[in-house]
């Protein structure tokens, strides 16, 4: 418990699939006991708006998804291969961490 004193926040990467929800589920679950408040989401491999609705259906209420990160199937492809080209991921990965960033800078109620 002391380990998560300092926690300013959770953030669960889910996917459309129920397995991955049901994992979100249970580990809210497990950090509501920890008392952290604060739990976010990244949803993960989203390839189109039924991913992310179903994500948004899928989360318990009360957990904003604060941002996306889109299936590639290039990077699929290429992390087979052993190269991860920086460009198929980094947008979406910076503009994930700016709101994060401003996320953790704004105060929160």
């Amino acid at each position: 418990r002391g380990t998560v004193r300092n926690v300013d926040a959770l953030i669960l990467i889910v996917e459309s699939d129920r397995k991955t929800l049901e994992t979100a589920e249970r580990t809210l679950a497990l950090a509501r006991e920890l008392g952290i408040e604060r739990v976010l989401a990244v949803a993960n491999r989203v390839h189109d708006d039924e991913d992310s609705e179903q994500i948004r259906a899928g989360l318990p209420p009360g957990i904003p998804i604060v941002g996306s990160i889109p299936y590639v199937d290039a990077l699929r492809v290429a992390a087979r291969r052993g190269a991860l080209p920086d460009d198929l991921i980094l947008p979406s990965i910076s503009e994930l961490l700016a709101r994060l960033e401003r996320l953790f800078t704004t105060p929160h109620s």
